[in-house]
């Protein structure tokens, strides 16, 4: 076994070692005092004071409750996880919108479907009343969205039936037709999955060859126009 040389200390290496060790001891002595042995030692906080902020005192993380972990930003939940594992986002831009009767649209006419009711808008996607056919993806929204679209054209057996969905009053990324049975109503459905940005909007179409007018939509919300739009990620 090999024997080293005692290390020499001069005074004011000695001084310094001595001040760094008294550091040492106080932050440890604070972070026992204060955080303690494992993460369960901080507090819940709020949405608005994060028991664990991060850059501002508005933004980190806190509990809700008993078993859940909650992220907040600007002081507002943006995500949630309960006692059960549930993922919940109260801000992740979300609509639907429908038509609270029929709408009469022309023979062979790509028609755009007004949507005057709302069951959800989060985000403020639309407008009941201005431009009433179109959702739009809010400020920062930018992502993968899931886009469904529904109406019920009348009992009518001439001619085709189609529906689709477009993209900024232009693109239509997506269509179906169908085939009218005599004395039934023709309710379509159809489903879009891709990615908008801030400021796209999406908008439900109907078009139909019965050779005059036809009503779409309805009173009844089985067979009313409906559009649904949510952010998945």
């Amino acid at each position: 076994m090999a024997w080293t040389t005692p290390r020499t200390w001069i005074p004011g290496e000695l001084v310094t070692a001595l001040m760094m060790n008294t550091h040492v001891r106080d932050n440890m002595n604070y972070l026992f005092a204060n955080i303690g042995a494992s993460p369960s030692s901080f507090g819940a906080g709020s949405v608005s004071a994060p028991s664990v902020a991060v850059g501002d005192t508005d933004v980190g993380l806190y509990s809700s409750g008993t078993n859940a972990l909650d992220f907040t930003t600007n002081g507002t939940k943006a995500l949630g996880i309960t006692a059960t594992q549930f993922i919940s986002s109260p801000t992740q831009p979300r609509c639907i919108a429908y038509h609270s009767t029929t709408q009469s649209i022309p023979d062979s006419t790509s028609t755009m479907l007004n949507l005057n009711n709302e069951d959800v808008d989060v985000g403020s996607m639309h407008d009941t009343s201005v431009n009433n056919t179109r959702i739009t993806v809010p400020t920062g929204g930018d992502g993968l969205y899931l886009v469904f679209g529904q109406t019920g054209f009348a009992a009518n057996g001439t001619g085709y039936r189609e529906i689709g969905i477009r993209k900024n009053g232009g693109t239509v990324v997506v269509d179906r037709y169908c085939l009218p049975t005599a004395g039934f109503t023709t309710t379509e459905g159809i489903v879009w999955m891709g990615v908008l940005a801030a400021a796209d909007y999406v908008e439900l179409f109907a078009q139909q060859t019965s050779g005059g007018s036809l009503n779409v939509g309805s009173t009844n919300r089985y067979d009313a126009s409906q559009l649904y739009v949510v952010k998945l990620w």
